[in-house]
């Protein structure tokens, strides 16, 4: 309102700082009060007005109060102008110029009041927001309390500027901000020499954190920046690097650092082969990434981390003791991953199980395997094994225990964690499986692979510690022997895992002689509902082997293999073969099979009548024999779905 005031010309706004508040009232209204007055003046009666009259004659005060002076403030602002721009009021002239300059004036004047008025309303907001009862707690408290509010992993303009808002919010906590260095602890390259001059003046004897960022400077600017960070490494809390290491850099990263908690290394695109970093005796560092880069594997300082992640390095490998030495001294450990590791030496195999294909006169000598003591980490939630050499991940995936896990990833995994008889593997990925809704099996014969993994698809994130997202899931990959032996046992590992009852699936792709998929395996896996068939896959004997009842032992009962499947979905064109056909028939009518009558045998000894598999709901297969499907009547309850 107040700005609606000022846009008028001096005269108006004189009538209407004395109309406004009959501009509030209708005319009857006013006839109303007008009546009133004289009745009350004739009578000089004292008697109240009426109740519907008395509203009218006490019209808001405040906005009154408003009127009252911005009109006062208008009329003096007036005299101000007459003796300063030399005009009269637009009443008294009629020169356009002399309006114009009123108009002038008038913008002016608003400037003004709106300046003023931002600047008491700041002040006001400053004083009101000293007054809290925040700022009545200790001040470590308070700075405890801000820290929380900056995410020091940022880059350094996002920080400076949480910063800046911050310091904005009254004169208490920009002067708290500016004068604690808490709050100035990181050093990056790619800020201006200013800002790092800033930062060292504002923070001269607290930690330092030490980011340098690939490409964003050249040889010479980036010696000059390490150059003036070693001279502060003994203040340093985290030292970050990104790009090739020379011999000269290295000799700057290497300077003591005895408070050195965070370490991340990565030159793995630099081109300038693998290099190790001799890091000066310490405290326990707390996160450890290395991309590309090494360390003295019995270095103290290895102990007590929170996370390890360690990727593409070759030749300079850890031994399996001193990793287990590693985490066995982490027990907060709570993030794992090493990948990529590479040996110039070739492994030796295990022979598979079953296998008598050794030439006669030839000796075979069993490579020897580690046995590890347990490796208990009780707050690990994600663990990551991939393209380790098996003599690592074996022992280590035998040994692990953890009841927090929340993601698993093995790839390229040996059946040695599966088949040793104490391993502790079982127990690791049942932790996982446990809290899954949908859990998919695959095997690949061509690959020989055998795999376990939630619904969702796993990504193992190429990012600092700092910055990935954790989500539960599970992979694995393991390299199967078409051993029946080892198929037997791993389909009793599978078997005793705790998976959800419904909606998992198996999945069968390509196609081989030399690996097939064994089917025995299935008469212990009734937890599958959806088996899915691709194009390449050959599957007469999976149908043949369903179509029938089995025998199970050590029981010695006969069941039928995958009672509670539910969807069928074959990929493959079944139409170039009759058999294949048929075997598909038979054993879509196996719910329909009539029971054995119980019976007698031998004497009085039952015969047990075998439990009714579930009825297939759904039949997805190509187009080329969907119709002739469809017009068998045993197969009426099947939902029966042709695809291209």
């Amino acid at each position: 309102m107040v700005y609606e005031v000022i846009e008028l010309d001096l005269g108006q706004c004189r009538e209407a700082s004395g109309t406004l508040l009959s501009q509030l009232r209708t005319p009857e209204s006013t006839a109303k009060v007008e009546t009133v007055a004289k009745d009350s003046q004739s009578k000089k009666s004292t008697e109240p007005c009426e109740p519907e009259i008395q509203p009218l004659l006490q019209p808001p005060g405040r906005e009154v109060a408003l009127q009252r002076t911005v009109s006062q403030s208008l009329t003096e602002w007036e005299a101000f102008a007459r003796n300063e721009y030399g005009f009269s009021t637009a009443s008294e002239t009629s020169d356009p110029r002399a309006i114009d300059t009123q108009l002038q004036a008038m913008e002016d004047l608003q400037t003004a009041m709106l300046r003023a008025i931002a600047a008491r309303t700041t002040a006001l907001r400053r004083l009101r927001n000293q007054s809290p009862l925040l700022h009545r707690i200790p001040p470590e408290l308070f700075i405890y309390i801000l820290l929380l509010t900056v995410n020091f992993h940022e880059d350094s303009d996002d920080v400076f500027t949480t910063l800046r808002t911050l310091c904005l919010v009254c004169r208490y906590w920009r002067s708290t901000i500016l004068g604690c260095s808490l709050f100035w602890p990181k050093i990056c390259s790619v800020s201006k020499v200013e800002f790092r001059d800033i930062i060292l003046r504002r923070n001269p004897y607290g930690a330092l954190q030490i980011l340098c960022k690939e490409g964003s400077l050249n040889e010479a600017a980036l010696d000059a920046f390490l150059a003036l960070s070693a001279r502060h490494s003994y203040r340093w809390q985290a030292l970050t690097f990104q790009g090739p290491l020379s011999d000269k850099l290295i000799k700057h990263l290497e300077s003591p650092a005895p408070a050195l908690l965070d370490l991340f290394m990565d030159q793995r695109s630099s081109g300038l082969g693998q290099k190790q970093l001799k890091l000066s005796d310490g405290s326990h560092l707390r996160h450890v990434d290395l991309d590309g880069v090494t360390l003295p594997w019995d270095l103290p300082r290895l102990s007590g981390l929170r996370s390890l992640q360690v990727r593409n390095i070759k030749d300079d490998l850890p031994s399996v003791e001193r990793v287990a030495a590693i985490l066995s001294g982490s027990p907060e450990l709570w993030w794992l991953l090493l990948a990529d590791f590479e040996t110039s030496a070739p492994e030796s195999q295990t022979p598979p199980a079953g296998n008598d294909s050794t030439p006669p006169g030839t000796t075979t000598q069993p490579p020897s395997v580690v046995t590890l003591s347990p490796i208990i980490l009780p707050n690990l939630a994600t663990l990551v094994f991939q393209g380790l050499p098996e003599s690592l991940s074996s022992p280590l995936l035998a040994a692990i225990v953890c009841p927090k896990l929340e993601k698993l990833v093995a790839t390229d995994i040996s059946t040695r964690p599966i088949t040793q008889h104490d391993s502790n593997f079982q127990s690791l990925l049942g932790t996982v499986t446990k809290s899954l809704k949908r859990v998919e099996i695959t095997y690949n014969e061509r690959n020989s692979e055998f795999g376990i993994s939630s619904e969702r698809i796993v990504e193992v994130p190429n990012e600092w510690i700092h910055h990935i997202d954790e989500c539960p899931g599970l992979a694995i990959r393991v390299k199967t022997t078409p051993s029946l032996p080892t198929w037997d046992t791993l389909a009793k590992f599978v078997a005793g895992l705790p998976i959800p009852a419904s909606d998992n699936i198996l999945v069968l792709q390509d196609h081989s002689e030399t690996s097939p998929f064994p089917v025995q395996s299935l008469n212990e896996w009734d937890f599958i509902a959806e088996v899915e068939i691709s194009p390449a896959y050959d599957p007469r004997p999976l149908f043949e082997h369903l179509a029938q009842p089995q025998m199970v032992y050590p029981a010695g009962q006969p069941k039928w293999p995958l009672p509670n499947l539910s969807l069928l979905h074959s990929k493959r064109n079944e139409a170039d073969s009759q058999e294949m056909k048929d075997s598909l028939v038979s054993f879509l009518r196996r719910s329909n099979v009539p029971q054995p009558s119980s019976g007698e045998a031998d004497g009085d000894t039952p015969v047990p009548t075998i439990p009714r598999p579930k009825q297939l709901q759904k039949l997805k297969v190509h187009s080329s024999i969907s119709e002739s499907l469809r017009e068998d009547p045993t197969l009426a309850g099947v939902e029966i779905i042709g695809t291209s």
